[in-house]
């Protein structure tokens, strides 16, 4: 007892954590340095160590070499190793436990495993949530966080967007788009530990607006690669005003750079991956646009060339010859209506699509969509189709400043896309007025439907609802990308609604402008009928390398009396005109060998400026027409030309002359 008393006074000064207890493991001494960390405890001396210390308490003391545990004392969480020594073997034996303060060594042990493991997730995880998910696993490990959530910077927009939230709450409420705490994380550079009375003078200070449930603690620290910050990682606790040290912070800073180059190395491989998929389904896509196109190029062809080849035989009954021809021509119909909508798409993409508000009667434009859509019906033998117009008769509005041409093109796509899925039933369409700057179209039918997740891609171009080679509608995909370009060029916006087997309702706006008609009353056009021209007298100059559409011209010139003469090249036409100078027309190709048509047509000016000269070319993608009429020329028609209208305009060119 002696030896043991003698040995007491030493044991009580020594600096270091340390016990020491007889067999049972109840304490019969202390280390002052012991005494002061545990001093909460009222009277250690009698205590088992096994209940100072619970996570110990199912082991012997003769087990606990080299034991750790955790140790919550004073707010903050200490680590402890526990290394044991016996004194003596006497019947008295006791023993000396040493605790030793590991809690900067242990933490620094899971700050190493925490970074490699996020290391090694960034080289295998291939989905993004999942690395975000690993990260606010291992910090859970380090810091008591009720919410942990990541925003990535945009320094550009001055704005961040939310990646990745892992909250207690399962907070619902979008990340603000204005300013936040994470936002001035960002623009300041700093880590910074807010409690709640600091949050809230930030907030009045800097008009922030707040995200989640208010946080007792908030840490934030930017995520910075060298000096870019690349965004804000922050930890929210909702429980406790202490729940974060500058001990934290520092190592949250520490990690924060690990955090920060991993997560924009997988930033950069996603938005790879997701490149090398756009690319892929673009491939895709045009791979079966191309297929498509074939398809639809093909088919009116093989029509046209067949056709054409039965007409070409003798002793064909006139009947027949009449039906072949009439398919040839309806098959040149869906050719054109294909080039067309291709022209279009290369010039909405190349912005050179010019737009022209005229006055509009859209009564009349509807009435005529009507008899284009019944026209449609009878040819695809679709009889059972109801066909209605059904204006809004609940105000007098009849005229419309637009571009009636692209207006009714739109119109015509949507009425031939419901003619092409509705097989029974009725198709409706006409417009609706919902408020002072709008007018609202639609078509509506009782087709086939769209499913959902399609009816997001089918205005995009080269999509349809099925590109599959097993379709069942034929279609380049175009119709609809083009419609919603023009829409939206035009002012407005194109929607859909849909069920499947139910029907599909399209809408479209266009702003409502009135015209003013007080000193302007537009005049009905009336139908043009094909002239019956007699000019025996006049000579026309047909400039034309292609011997088709040379032929084609003579033909139709030569029957009306007027004296056809040809020049296969800009230089011959120079030259025929120089000669003859009275010539009374001409129609000038501007795509020819020698001398094309603009710089042929600025000589013949010089040469006999009063010649008229109509200008023709199967260009369509460029700005042509100004150029053809700066060039010199009086009249522009594009191929294929339309023989109506060609004889309508010299008839109207030889009685002015």
């Amino acid at each position: 007892m002696h030896a043991n008393n003698q040995h007491t006074g030493i044991f009580a000064n020594i600096p270091d954590y340390g016990f020491m207890v007889n067999p049972k493991g109840i304490i019969e001494d202390f280390t002052q340095q012991a005494e002061n960390i545990f001093a909460h405890t009222s009277n250690l001396r009698g205590l088992k160590i096994q209940s100072l210390f619970p996570s110990i308490k199912r082991k012997s003391i003769q087990r606990l070499h080299d034991f750790e545990f955790d140790y919550h004392v004073k707010k903050q969480t200490l680590r402890f190793r526990i290394n044991v020594k016996q004194l003596d073997s006497t019947k008295n034996e006791q023993y000396i436990v040493w605790l030793k303060d590991i809690t900067t060594e242990h933490r620094q042990e899971r700050v190493n495993r925490i970074l490699m493991n996020i290391s090694q997730l960034e080289l295998v995880s291939e989905d993004i949530n999942q690395f975000y998910t690993t990260i606010q696993s291992e910090l859970n490990t380090l810091f008591d966080a009720n919410n942990l959530y990541i925003v990535l910077f945009d320094k550009y927009k001055v704005s961040l967007n939310l990646a990745f939230i892992s909250d207690t709450h399962n907070i619902q409420q979008p990340y603000p788009q204005g300013n936040t705490l994470a936002l001035w994380i960002a623009q300041t550079a700093k880590a910074v530990i807010l409690s709640q009375k600091q949050i809230n003078q930030l907030k009045k200070i800097h008009n922030l607006d707040l995200f989640g449930p208010k946080a007792l603690c908030w840490m934030g620290v930017p995520l910075k690669i060298k000096h870019d910050i690349i965004g804000v990682i922050a930890l929210q606790n909702y429980n406790s005003t202490d729940a974060f040290t500058p001990e934290d912070l520092d190592v949250l800073k520490f990690i924060s750079t690990q955090i920060a180059t991993s997560i924009q190395h997988k930033e950069n491989e996603l938005a790879l991956r997701q490149a090398k998929e756009k690319a892929v389904e673009s491939d895709r896509l045009k791979s079966a646009f191309l297929a498509n196109m074939s398809h639809e190029i093909r088919t009116p062809m093989n029509a046209i060339l067949g056709f054409a080849e039965l007409v070409s035989r003798q002793n064909i009954q006139p009947e027949k010859r009449e039906v072949y021809t009439q398919h040839i021509v309806n098959n040149g119909k869906i050719l054109l209506n294909l080039v067309d909508d291709i022209i279009d798409l290369a010039k909405i993409e190349a912005g050179q699509l010019k737009f022209r508000r005229n006055t509009t009667n859209i009564s009349e434009l509807l009435a005529e969509l009507l008899e284009t859509s019944i026209a449609e019906k009878k040819r695809l033998k679709k009889n059972d189709i109801q066909i209605t117009c059904n204006p809004d008769n609940r105000n007098t509005t009849q005229w419309l400043l637009c571009d009636n041409l692209r207006l009714k093109q739109v119109m015509l796509n949507l009425l031939s896309n419901a003619l092409k899925f509705t097989f029974g039933g009725s198709i409706e369409f006409g417009y609706t007025i919902p408020n002072n700057a709008t007018i609202q179209f639609y078509v509506k039918d009782s087709g086939i439907g769209i499913l959902p997740e399609q009816q997001s891609i089918i205005f995009e171009r080269f999509r349809q609802a099925d590109d599959t080679a097993t379709r069942q509608f034929g279609g380049t995909g175009l119709g609809l990308a083009i419609s919603k370009k023009l829409v939206e060029l035009m002012g407005g916006r194109i929607w859909v609604t849909s069920e499947p087997h139910v029907g599909s309702t399209f809408y479209f706006t266009q702003p409502l402008i009135i015209p003013d008609l007080t000193n302007n009353h537009p005049l009905a056009e009336t139908p043009s009928q094909t002239p019956q021209l007699i000019h025996s007298n006049k000579a026309a100059l047909v400039v034309e390398d292609n011997e088709a559409n040379y032929i084609f011209l003579y033909e139709l010139l030569h029957q009306t009396g007027i004296k056809v003469i040809r020049a296969n090249n800009g230089l011959e036409a120079v030259g025929y005109i120089q000669n003859n100078p009275n010539t009374h027309l001409i129609l000038m190709d501007l795509q020819l060998p020698e001398l094309d048509g603009f710089e042929a047509t600025k000589r013949i000016k010089r040469i006999a400026p009063s010649i008229p000269i109509i200008a023709q070319t199967a260009f369509a993608l460029s700005d042509e027409k100004n150029k053809a009429m700066s060039a010199g020329c009086d009249y522009y028609l594009t191929k294929p030309i339309a023989a109506k209208k060609l004889l309508n305009l010299i008839e109207t060119i030889l009685s002015d002359a």
